[in-house]
């Protein structure tokens, strides 16, 4: 039974996650208190409900971290800087991870969804791996954080059945 309530969370969760909707009632108490002491603070700028957005589920003793991105980023960015390459070649990785990356190695990100941003030290490649397009611009230091979600879009799309290990 606890397997299946697992899986329907997963389901349903982009789009209305119960545990996250419950957690949110039961933060609105001391959201609209912070808003009222605020309020009343001398020299406090007037708040209109129009222009709240409540970050509930934010008043933790510690600051969360996924574990996966924030401890192979951290890896990844410092064997990338202590090997000092020229250029770097990132293929799929977190946004942030690059953003960091490319404030000290010039970075060109590969990804078949480009980034939205432009900034200095980050050049955008829309590639496909599938397509095989990104084999002529890996010449330099280079990372695949995202090898498991690659894996896993390709069995998704049948190429490879899962279950045979490739």
């Amino acid at each position: 039974m606890k397997r299946i309530a697992i899986k329907l969370l997963r389901l349903f969760a982009p789009i209305c996650d119960p545990l996250r909707a419950f957690s949110g009632l039961l933060s609105y108490p001391r959201y609209f208190g912070d808003w009222w002491r605020y309020a009343r603070l001398d020299g406090a700028e007037s708040l209109r409900v129009a222009d709240a957005f409540p970050q509930l589920g934010e008043n933790t003793a510690i600051t969360r971290v996924d574990p996966h991105y924030f401890y192979v980023n951290g890896w990844a960015m410092r064997r990338i800087v202590a090997q000092r390459p020229a250029q770097h070649v990132d293929i799929g990785s977190q946004t942030m991870f690059i953003n960091m990356l490319g404030a000290v190695v010039p970075v060109t990100y590969v990804d078949y969804r480009p980034l939205e941003a432009c900034i200095d030290g980050i050049t955008n490649r829309r590639g496909d791996i599938l397509n095989r397009n990104v084999s002529t611009i890996l010449r330099h230091s280079r990372s695949e954080i995202n090898v498991q979600f690659i894996g896993r879009s390709i069995c998704g799309l049948g190429l490879v059945d899962p279950d045979l290990g490739g």
